[in-house]
């Protein structure tokens, strides 16, 4: 399995990502041959953006293109919003816990 982070470069350095994520910065990355080359066809890819809007519909456009691609619930919001003083949306139903590292 590998987890992808689908935010521009300056934020997977702050407030973080999770540990051993993958950097794709949006409507960068999945254009670049060289960094495609990092998404295994023969595992799992979970990607995950704010909230998972955006990454809904990428994970629909790659599951087209053959990966096994899910994206993470309510993304990094779901687990950890109070991380996200920059970009606080509305808080999520549940409370899913998880690490991020910068």
């Amino acid at each position: 399995m590998i987890i992808v982070n689908y935010w521009p470069q300056a934020e997977y350095e702050n407030p973080g990502h999770i540990p051993g994520a993958v950097c794709f910065v949006p409507k960068v990355d999945l254009k670049s041959d060289a960094k495609m080359k990092y998404l295994p066809a023969d595992k799992t890819i979970v990607m995950y953006c704010y909230t998972g809007q955006t990454f809904a519909q990428v994970t629909a456009y790659l599951q087209l293109l053959g990966y096994d691609v899910k994206s993470l619930l309510y993304g990094v919001n779901g687990f950890a919003y109070n991380a996200l003083a920059a970009h606080k949306y509305k808080a999520p139903i549940n409370n899913y816990s998880a690490i991020i590292v910068k």
